[in-house]
């Protein structure tokens, strides 16, 4: 998260040699423990948030960091979509946050990379493949399907 002092300290580094000629470096040495108190304690924050899920809240979130739709989701949990909702909002006030973005900056605050979420999911379901004829947003068709 960046708040007013990451934001000079960004500014340090862009714009370093006018901060060192302006005697404004003291502030930004002086921000730099503050700045880590801070994003340690957003770390611990999320973690106690993310801790506070059953194991099937935190699968869900796991698959909407790897970026799934609820469908996707319900397919690898072998659970219907509509339970897939009802995790995901069970999760959403137990994280606090109210849009999906919130969630996921949660995430990224708790340092959970997408590897970490890939990793934490159960094996792939048998799902369905989707052939190059029924899928609707191909742009190839087979020479049966075209029309005459």
């Amino acid at each position: 998260m960046l708040n007013g002092i990451g934001f000079i300290i960004i500014l340090a580094c862009v714009f370093g040699s006018f901060i060192w000629s302006g005697g404004k470096m003291d502030i930004v040495l002086h921000a730099l423990p503050r700045l880590r108190d801070e994003t340690l304690s957003a770390t611990r924050l999320a973690l106690a948030r993310i801790d506070s899920l059953s194991p099937r809240e935190r699968s869900v979130f796991n698959g909407l960091i790897c970026g799934w739709p609820n469908k996707v989701i319900a397919s690898q949990l072998e659970l219907s979509p509509r339970t897939v909702e009802i995790h995901r909002a069970k999760m959403m006030i137990k994280l606090q946050v109210r849009t999906l973005a919130q969630a996921l900056q949660l995430a990224f605050a708790a340092q959970i990379t997408l590897e970490d979420a890939h990793r934490d999911q159960p094996p792939a379901v048998d799902a369905p493949q989707i052939s190059e004829a029924s899928d609707p947003f191909s742009l190839r068709r087979s020479a049966s399907t075209r029309r005459q």
